[in-house]
Formats: C-alpha cells, structure tokens, sequence
C-alpha cells in the first residue's frame, strides 16, 4: 500500500477512534453502571459469589451491602485455590493469568487476569496512541519502530495458572497495527539479566528508525546513559528521530532535567498512562495537559472512598463514580472483570473536573513521609525534588529516603541520591530540599522551625552505584521501581 494512502487511512481510522472515544467519555455513568451488572453476573455461582451474596444483589447499593471493602490479604485465599486448578473461584470466566507485581508499597502480588480483562487492557494501551493521533493529526508518532522497555515475556508455569509480569504477558497480544513495528525481538525480551539485556537493545535497534520509546522514566534513562556509554556518540546522534515517549509507573517531575538533558536538540513529545496490574484507569495524550483522563473503557468498575473516610473506619461511605466531589481527596476502589471486588488499591487521586472526569494523582497509600507528623505526600517530595535539582544544576538519577532516629540527637531525614556527577554543593542542595518541601508543607515547616526535627543529609552516589545495590536485590530493571521510603 502506497504511504500516502496509508497515512489517510491511519488518520480516518485514529480519528473515529477518537470519535468514539468521546462519546464513551460522555456516557460513562451509563457504561459503568453496564459494567457493575456484568461484573456482577460473572461472580454469580463462584466462590466468591456465594460467600457474599451475589445472587440478591440487584444494584449498587446491594453490592457495596454485600460486598465489604478488602485489601489484598482479602483474595490470597481464594488466588491460591484458583493456583491449585480450582475453577469458578472468583469468576465464572477461566483466568488467563496471574499478574505479578513488583511490590513497590504492598509487596509481591498476584493479581488474576482474565482473557476479557487483558483484551480491556491491550485496547486501552492502543486508545492511547488512537486519541493522540486523532485529537492532534500527528500520525508520525506511528511511523517508525517502537521500543517497550517491558519485564520478560516467560511466564512461571509452575501451577496451573501461570503467573508473569504484566509488562511481559502484553508482549503476546500486541496488536497487529503495532507488531511489525515494535522492537526489540521475542528472544532478547526473553533475556532475563536486564544489563545484559539493554546492552542487546541497543546494539540490535534500528537506531534511525526509532521513532518512540516507552517504559518507566528511571529505567529509559539508563537505557539512553548506556546507548551514550556503548556507542561513543550523544543520544541525539544515535537516536536522531526519537521524538515521543509514553511513560507510567513513576512521576515524571525528579527526571525531568535529565531527560531535556538527553533531548535538548528537539522537543520531546510526552504521552502518559496511569495504570496497574490491577487496570489501565487513565492517560494523558494531550503533551498540554497535567490531568489524567479517567479511562471509560477499562473494564473497572470504579469506586472511592474520601481519606477522611478511610482514616475513620466509615467503609460504608464509599461512593460510585458520579457521586464524587471535585477536589477531595479519594483511595481509587476496584471491582474487575478478573475477580477483583471492592478491592482496596494503594492510588490516592483528586478529581479535578467530571465533564470528562479528569484527577490528579496524590500519592500512594503508605508512600509518604509521616515518621513525625509531617504528613509529606509524594507529590509534594517530587515536586520539591525537581525544583532543587533544577536550581542546582544537577539532574536526577534516582533517589530514596529514609528516617535517622539516635538516642538523645535530633532526628533527621537522610536522603540517598545518585547524581549525574557528584556536586560538590551537598550542603547547599539540602537547603534547598528543605526550603521546597517546607513552601509545600506547613507541617514540615514547623516542625523544622520548632527545632523538633534536624535539617535533611544528603548521601550522594556515583554514577550506577544506586542501581548496583538494586541489582544485588534483584529489584534491577524491567518494571521494577525504587522504593522511595526506607
């Protein structure tokens, strides 16, 4: 087919996506309360159904009556029967697939995935590129290869339902627009060792070609260090076309100055997702726009419950999406097609406007500084963190933090980062740490100008020492992310 044809039929096609992407946007009240019937019906003669009630539940406020609020710990029992081979536990659908988390606040999860659910999944990740093409016409985004720096596709096979990352059991359904287009190969997705894994990347990309990257910031910074390291030669030479990159999993903000780094001869056009094992609940494909998009089509039924709420043990006062109240702070609730009901995330959002729904994200339960009443939230930290290390001159690696408590001296907070070189300046990017995070936190504040904790200490790291230590953990690569609070 002749490129021009190709690209009208790309752009005719992206958008009426995009058409009727909106459209879903409008009814999604409508389409959630579709989904929770589904939902509901597909739990009807399970395990799970009977032990809760299924069968009488004719509404919404039936099911969150029937079906209490549960964390993880909640659904182990029922995952490790489905493990064994049992079948109708959670759904009536087969699952697929257990999803492996990387355990970043709650530690290692499984999480069920069925064949529906993971078509929601493998759809959202194609209506992302959809929108941008067919809300801004930019159809070059899909005119070059594709590269997805994703955990290995082997799934363990060790029970019955076999278990992988997320980022790898995608691999088998990439969708046919994209499959000619995405490197690297089967088989060096499969290497498991990820330095030696990035290093076969480089070397066998169509490094002109390269049109898009996408995987989690810290990781694609590494990959665009080594590229510089192996081929002797700056990422804008060996990179020349690399324009779009589609990020998740990490807040953009601390490596935002290493990026323009790498990137200082063109604009980088940034797409993001906000998603999980547990969904694909929003993106943002307008580069303009902070706020997500609530994903209509993702699957989820989506619940929340205010933080006020949850503090107080009100469970009860959970709300379905069109009883949400702009700006209050929400934990996002999930029931699924995979079996998920009334689950419990670790995602702390804000919504920000409901014609569409678009939030901000907060932080994460358990991801946050509150060792002595501070209550600094993740956002707040990143926020501070990129603002320092814009005004030092310094770009970010990675970094994680951790509480100094010794008998009779001031407690402190002791912040581990891996510079790109070590500043000379330690204690003045402190300084300027505390300064940011006391303009963002009131708390914070008082309780560095009450004397009641110390001023914040930098332990600097040189270049990959950070990710040495993470490799000896086997937290090194792939999807896998530094865990901020020690």
């Amino acid at each position: 087919m002749k490129e021009p044809l190709l690209n009208l039929l790309i752009k005719t096609y992206s958008k009426k996506a995009h058409a009727s992407y909106c459209k879903k946007l409008n009814n999604i009240n409508e389409l959630q309360t579709q989904l929770l019937k589904k939902i509901i019906n597909n739990g009807i003669g399970t395990c799970f159904g009977r032990d809760h009630g299924f069968k009488k539940i004719k509404n919404y406020n039936d099911y969150k009556n029937s079906v209490p609020l549960k964390c993880y710990e909640s659904f182990s029992n029922y995952i490790s029967l489905m493990k064994q081979g049992e079948r109708q536990i959670l759904t009536k659908t087969k699952t697929l697939v257990l999803a492996e988390t990387s355990g970043t606040i709650s530690g290692k999860k499984l999480i069920p995935i069925s064949k529906n659910h993971l078509k929601k999944y493998i759809l959202s990740g194609k209506s992302l590129l959809l929108n941008y093409m067919g809300s801004s016409g930019d159809i070059d985004i899909v005119s070059g290869k594709i590269l997805y720096l994703q955990g290995s596709p082997n799934l363990n096979k060790s029970s019955v339902v076999p278990s992988g990352r997320l980022s790898g059991i995608t691999h088998h359904y990439t969708p046919k627009l994209l499959k000619s287009k995405k490197v690297p190969s089967y088989e060096i997705n499969c290497i498991e060792d990820w330095k030696l894994k990035v290093d076969r990347i480089i070397k066998s990309c169509p490094h002109k070609e390269l049109k898009l990257i996408a995987g989690v910031p810290p990781w694609v910074l590494h990959f665009l260090r080594r590229s510089e390291e192996l081929m002797k030669r700056p990422v804008r030479e060996i990179y020349p076309n690399l324009k779009y990159y589609i990020q998740g999993g990490a807040s953009f903000l601390p490596y935002k100055p290493a990026f323009e780094h790498f990137f200082s001869d063109r604009k980088l056009i940034r797409l993001e997702t906000f998603a999980s094992s547990e969904g694909f609940i929003g993106y943002r494909f307008n580069p303009e726009e902070d706020d997500f998009t609530l994903n209509p089509d993702s699957g989820i039924f989506y619940e929340f419950i205010s933080l006020e709420n949850f503090k107080h043990n009100k469970m009860i006062e959970r709300v379905e999406l069109s009883e949400v109240q702009l700006g209050e702070p929400y934990i996002l609730i999930i029931s699924s097609l995979s079996g998920l009901y009334g689950y419990v995330s670790d995602d702390i959002i804000c919504f920000t406007d409901n014609r569409p729904y678009k939030f901000k994200f907060i932080s994460r339960r358990g991801h946050s500084l509150s060792i002595f009443g501070e209550h600094l939230i993740e956002s707040e930290i990143d926020c501070a963190m990129a603002e320092t290390l814009d005004k030092a001159g310094h770009s970010l690696v990675d970094y994680f933090v951790k509480p100094i408590i010794k008998e009779n001296k001031k407690p402190y907070y002791e912040w581990h980062i891996e510079f790109d070189y070590i500043p000379k300046n330690l204690n003045k990017i402190s300084f300027l740490l505390d300064h940011n995070l006391m303009a963002r936190n009131s708390y914070y504040k008082d309780l560095i100008k009450g004397g009641n904790i110390g001023l914040s200490r930098i332990i600097p790291y040189a270049n990959g020492e950070l990710y040495k230590a993470l490799e000896k953990k086997g937290r090194f690569g792939g999807q896998n992310k530094v865990t901020r609070f020690s």
